[in-house]
C-alpha cells in the first residue's frame, strides 16, 4: 500500500497525470496481480505474486515518479 498525500486536492490534470505514472510503473512488472488507486483516501493498494525483495523495488520505482508517494503496510520479507 502506498499513500499519496493530498493527492484527492489536485487539479484534474494533476490527478489523472500522477495516476498515468503509476500505471505505468506497474505495467512493467508481470509480478502485479491487481492495483487500484483510492482517490478519496489517497491510497494505491497493489496485490503481487512473491518474489523476495519486490515490494520495494515497486515502492523505489514509484517513487522515482511520484516523489511523494509514501509506503506504508509493508510486512518484512
Amino acid at each position: 500500500m502506498m499513500f499519496v498525500p493530498g493527492l484527492r486536492k489536485q487539479a484534474r490534470p494533476v490527478v489523472e497525470n500522477t495516476l498515468r505514472k503509476l500505471h505505468l510503473v506497474l505495467l512493467q512488472y508481470q509480478e502485479v496481480v491487481f492495483a487500484h488507486f483510492n482517490l478519496p483516501s489517497n491510497l494505491l493498494w497493489v496485490s503481487l505474486k512473491n518474489r523476495p525483495g519486490l515490494t520495494l523495488e515497486i515502492a523505489a520505482a514509484i517513487r522515482a515518479r511520484v516523489p511523494e508517494a509514501v509506503l506504508v503496510g509493508v510486512k518484512p520479507e
